[in-house]
């Protein structure tokens, strides 16, 4: 994996040389200290336009921590890297959907991180949150994959709920994931 932090500054030149005028970090471990860690950056960088962050949406306590959030001006929404439960019907748990529910009154979004499997059985079922959000990471996918997925993701949400994105730390790290380092 990454060998050192990609950081604000790192981001910078590349936003520069590729014409973007800010980006959106988003948190990396399922921690709220890895949430403050992205919220400190975007207080310093005016380039980082938004954060992304994690919150235990399964908690019992959800609500009382989605009350200190509103003080942070460019937290938009949260996110849970699905990839790494083993639990196939994590996304459609109880738990999980009442968190997603919680976040509405904050106007808070919840970005969706999964494989491609579980995206394709759980999509239809999610959208009906009007504050899910998704990501298209073009980082791993082939072309025979991507456009039965973008049907599928064009008919559950409208396209002010998609965003475009990347793991851009792990492309300029010329990352080996999915065949071999990619071009952005």
């Amino acid at each position: 994996m990454l060998k050192r932090d990609f950081l604000a500054s790192d981001l910078r030149g590349e936003l520069i040389a590729n014409r973007f005028d800010s980006s959106i970090v988003v948190q990396a471990d399922q921690s709220e200290a890895e949430t403050a860690f992205p919220l400190d950056i975007a207080t310093q960088a005016p380039w980082v336009s938004a954060v992304v962050g994690w919150v235990d949406l399964t908690s019992s306590r959800l609500a009382e921590r989605l009350k200190f959030f509103p003080q942070f001006s460019r937290l938009r929404g949260f996110r849970h890297v699905v990839q790494a439960e083993s639990n196939e019907r994590f996304l459609v748990r109880a738990d999980f959907v009442r968190g997603l529910r919680e976040l509405e009154p904050f106007r808070f979004t919840y970005q969706l991180l999964a494989y491609r499997d579980q995206w394709k059985t759980r999509i239809r079922e999610l959208a009906q949150s009007p504050n899910v959000v998704t990501e298209a990471d073009w980082h791993c996918w082939k072309y025979e994959y991507l456009i039965p997925f973008l049907a599928v993701v064009f008919e559950a949400l409208s396209p002010d709920r998609l965003m475009f994105g990347s793991d851009w730390s792990r492309m300029v790290a010329g990352s080996k994931l999915c065949g071999g380092g990619a071009n952005y």
